[in-house]
């Protein structure tokens, strides 16, 4: 399912990838300042909290990602560069 927003660091490298992904989606693209580097699952949660969208793909960074995975589903699927990782989980609501 494509997404239907991206969530981005702020960071140059993050933004630029995020970037394509929403090009090529055709959606919003979002930068978050609470998935800068050394974000943890509660800020990513937390950013994820503030949207509307039912999917959305997020770029982020290592050891983040995997620290984000783990703390999500109990499992790290690793995150070589520019490595991707599905995730599915509900809403707290």
């Amino acid at each position: 399912t494509p997404p239907e927003l991206v969530l981005s660091s702020p960071l140059l490298r993050a933004r630029e990838t995020a970037d394509a992904i929403a090009h090529a989606a055709s959606v919003e693209l979002r930068v978050d300042d609470r998935l800068a580097p050394g974000t943890t699952p509660e800020l990513f949660e937390a950013a994820l909290a503030d949207v509307d969208a039912a999917v959305v793909a997020a770029v982020g960074h290592q050891p983040d990602c995997s620290e984000i995975a783990r703390a999500l589903t109990g499992d790290d699927p690793g995150f070589p560069t520019a490595g991707v990782a599905e995730l599915e989980f509900v809403r707290k609501t």
